[in-house]
């Protein structure tokens, strides 16, 4: 039997690393960085077009994975 976690915004605290890294694009880059939390994806959520954050994650997504925080009640579980 092969388990799989889901790892994103459930045991840790991704959307929160994501729009850190997407204030320092949006900086850098002169684009929206305020977030539409109703909306799913980064292009609908921020305004951005897609190659826009294509270009956002083929940059950043190694650094938001690996700096990335568990939330400490899914990990005191998945420990027990």
């Amino acid at each position: 039997m092969i388990i799989g976690i889901d790892i994103d915004n459930t045991i840790s605290h991704t959307t929160e690393m994501i729009m850190h890294y997407v204030r320092i694009y949006g900086e850098e880059q002169g684009i929206n960085t305020k977030a539409d939390y109703s909306q799913y994806y980064l292009e609908d959520s921020l305004g951005w077009p897609i190659e826009t954050v294509d270009t956002f994650l083929e940059g950043y997504l190694p650094y938001i994975y690996r700096e990335v925080q568990p939330k400490l009640r899914p990990l005191r579980l998945y420990r027990n």
